[in-house]
């Protein structure tokens, strides 16, 4: 870690727990249960993969996702795509959990005194209920939420925000996520050093010309020494 780096921000979904694990755990339950296809059934496994596909990996709208889930499987689902929502939002909780190298990072930090933030987008109920889940209100208060704090990154407001909250100017501040415009190219707008969280993708060709300081395949790439 570089020596100028003071403190650390981070996205939620899909940087500090696993978001598309977590659906897919999810995604398997809800084949099970609620369409009844045995592990061992053909349609099974083709289920899962058509559900995690149209879901995009969470950019898809629920009420546009469980509408297209209800006209695939239909009459197998009886609940309304409202009562499948809702039920999801309960289930999906069940699901999500900090990955060991998260843990193992979250503890280096810790020891090291180094402070660290969440920048997420999203409503704030949904999303203050998976930091509550995971823990992560226990470790720090500077959270930022869109929903609550009235824009969305890449909006450069709630990263300046994030940044006063931790007290250090951004360019003291490591922010890291896993989108790259979203999270990485909004932080490198305000200064910020990024880290990319890659999930084994390319970076995006339109964004060449600001491309993250770090790219890493998990967050045990990037523990403090």
């Amino acid at each position: 870690m570089p020596n100028t780096i003071r403190a650390l921000l981070f996205d939620l979904d899909d940087t500090l727990y696993s978001r598309n694990a977590a659906f897919r755990r999810w995604v398997q339950e809800f084949v099970h249960n609620d369409l009844g296809l045995a592990e061992d059934d053909q349609r099974c496994q083709e289920a899962i993969e058509h559900i995690i596909d149209m879901d995009e990996c969470g950019y898809s709208p629920r009420e546009m996702l469980f509408r297209k889930i209800k006209e695939a499987h239909h009459p197998i689902l009886q609940k309304s795509v409202d009562q499948l929502i809702e039920t999801y939002n309960h289930q999906f909780l069940d699901h999500i959990r900090l990955e060991e190298e998260t843990q193992h990072l979250l503890t280096a930090l810790k020891g090291t005194g180094l402070p660290f933030g969440i920048i997420t987008n999203g409503a704030i109920s949904r999303q203050l209920h998976r930091i509550r889940v995971l823990g992560l209100d226990k470790l720090t208060s500077c959270i930022f939420i869109s929903e609550r704090f009235g824009c969305e990154k890449p909006d450069s407001a709630i990263f300046l925000a994030a940044a006063a909250c931790l007290g250090y100017e951004p360019d003291d501040i490591l922010f890291i996520g896993d989108h790259p415009q979203k999270d990485i190219w909004g932080a490198r707008r305000v200064r910020m050093h990024t880290a990319w969280l890659h999930h084994q993708r390319e970076w995006p060709a339109e964004l060449m010309e600001t491309p993250p300081d770090y790219s890493i395949g998990s967050l045990g790439n990037y523990v403090p020494c």
